[in-house]
């Protein structure tokens, strides 16, 4: 219980590094617990071990095949991978058990984004928008789609929402300014 502990409380500050020896011990006299080999499976994920990373996800899918958490953390590690095709269903599956589940969300809407689905990943962005307290990035994303999609008035809508939550942290001004260009409001340009 102890290395548990420490091993959560690594996992939660995401020193990935550190919580994998802590987690590899708890497995190798706990070879059934599923917590600890799907931890490890994530911090081998994030730490860029590919190989054990999979072989971990697989014993944790052996231990608990339907874990909500194991499919959306695996989907993680293959969005990371830009293996959309793998993510995809899995991402799918736990917004199927979890609608509002947020980073899911994010990931199917990156994951469209690739796939150039970008109105399916707006939908996705437009759920978070409900659910989150300050959704500034969704916002900006949505700009992003929209500036994609040539609609220069919703993108500069969501763009100029997206500047008013993330005050300081707006990093979008050339786009902005691009499209108050493209829709002839140059004092904006010249001010964004």
């Amino acid at each position: 219980y102890r290395d548990m502990d420490i091993g959560a409380g690594l996992f939660i500050r995401r020193d990935y590094a550190a919580a994998i020896p802590v987690f590899t011990r708890i497995l190798e006299s706990d070879p059934h617990n599923f917590m600890a080999a799907l931890r490890l499976a994530v911090a081998y994920s994030v730490t860029d071990n590919e190989v054990r990373a999979q072989k971990l996800f697989d014993r944790a899918r052996a231990l608990d095949p339907s874990s909500t958490d194991l499919r959306h953390y695996q989907a993680m590690h293959y969005m990371k991978n830009k293996q959309w095709d793998l993510a995809q269903p899995l991402f799918e599956s736990v917004l199927a058990e979890s609608p509002d589940r947020t980073p899911a969300l994010a990931g199917l809407a990156k994951v469209y984004t690739s796939q150039g689905a970008l109105k399916k990943a707006m939908r996705l962005l437009q759920r978070i928008i409900k659910i989150k307290d300050s959704p500034g990035l969704e916002w900006a994303r949505i700009g992003q789609l929209r500036m994609a999609l040539g609609d220069t008035k919703g993108a500069i809508r969501a763009f100029e929402i997206a500047r008013k939550m993330l005050v300081d942290q707006f990093k979008f001004h050339l786009e902005l300014g691009v499209l108050y260009m493209a829709d002839q409001r140059f004092n904006a340009a010249a001010s964004s």
